[in-house]
C-alpha cells in the first residue's frame, strides 16, 4: 500500500466493516480505471481538478476568500499536464491538451470574478501563474513537432485557443507552429531536417 493511501485510510476514523467495504470499493475502481484508454485516464484527472474546485466555496468576507484562494492555490494543475505530454497518440495528446485548456482557462477567468486582487497579480498571482504554467505546456507541446490532424487543427481555431487565457498569457504561438511542419529529408551529408509550409490560413482552410 502507498504511503499516500495509508495517510488518506488513516485520516478518517473507520470501523473495520468499514474498512472491508472501502477496501471492495477501492478494488472496483481500480478495475474500471485499468479498462480506461490513456486519454480517458487524462480525462479522468482533469475531472479530479474539477471536483476539487467546484468544492471550494468562495465568499464575499476577505479572511474567507483568502482561504479560498489558498485552496484553489494547492491543486495540481501540472501534474495534469505533463500527463498529457507522455500520451503516446499524437492526436490524443492534442485533443486532451485541448480540453485541458479549456478546462483551466475557466477556472482561471471564474477565481478572477470572486478572488479579484488576491489572484489576478495585483496582491496574488494565481492567475498569471496558472497561465504561464499553460504556455509553458503548449511551449513542450509544439517542441515535439508531431502535427495533427486538419480537424484538431480547425478545433484550436474555433475554440479560440490562442486567445482564451486573455490578458495572462498568449497562445497565439501554437497554431503560427503549425503553419510549418517540420520534416527529415535525405541531405547529401546526411538526414536534415527540413520546414515545409503548409500556411493555415485566416479562413479555417488547412
Amino acid at each position: 500500500m502507498s504511503k499516500r493511501v495509508l495517510n488518506l485510510v488513516e485520516s478518517e476514523e473507520f470501523t473495520p466493516e468499514e474498512l472491508e467495504d472501502l477496501a471492495e470499493v477501492l478494488k472496483d475502481v481500480a478495475e474500471k480505471r485499468r479498462k480506461l484508454s490513456p486519454i480517458d485516464r487524462v480525462r479522468s484527472s482533469i475531472h479530479v481538478i474539477e471536483l476539487k474546485y467546484d468544492s471550494i466555496e468562495p465568499s464575499n468576507d476577505w479572511r474567507e476568500c483568502e482561504l479560498a484562494v489558498s485552496q484553489v492555490e494547492e491543486i495540481d494543475f501540472v501534474v495534469v499536464l505533463d500527463k498529457i505530454l507522455v500520451l503516446n497518440d499524437i492526436n490524443d495528446r492534442w485533443i486532451a491538451a485541448i480540453e485541458a485548456t479549456i478546462t483551466f482557462a475557466a477556472i482561471l477567468f471564474d477565481v478572477e470574478s470572486w478572488g479579484e486582487k488576491l489572484v489576478n497579480g495585483s496582491n496574488g498571482e494565481f492567475c498569471p501563474n496558472l497561465a504561464s504554467k499553460i504556455v509553458e505546456f503548449w511551449r513542450r507541446m509544439i517542441t515535439k513537432h508531431d502535427r495533427p490532424t486538419n480537424s484538431i487543427i480547425q478545433q484550436l481555431k474555433d475554440e479560440e485557443i490562442g486567445q482564451c487565457l486573455g490578458d495572462y498569457g498568449d497562445l497565439s504561438f501554437v497554431l503560427q507552429e503549425l503553419k510549418a511542419s517540420r520534416v527529415v529529408v535525405q541531405g547529401t551529408d546526411g538526414p536534415e531536417e527540413a520546414i515545409v509550409y503548409d500556411l493555415i490560413s485566416d479562413e479555417g482552410d488547412v
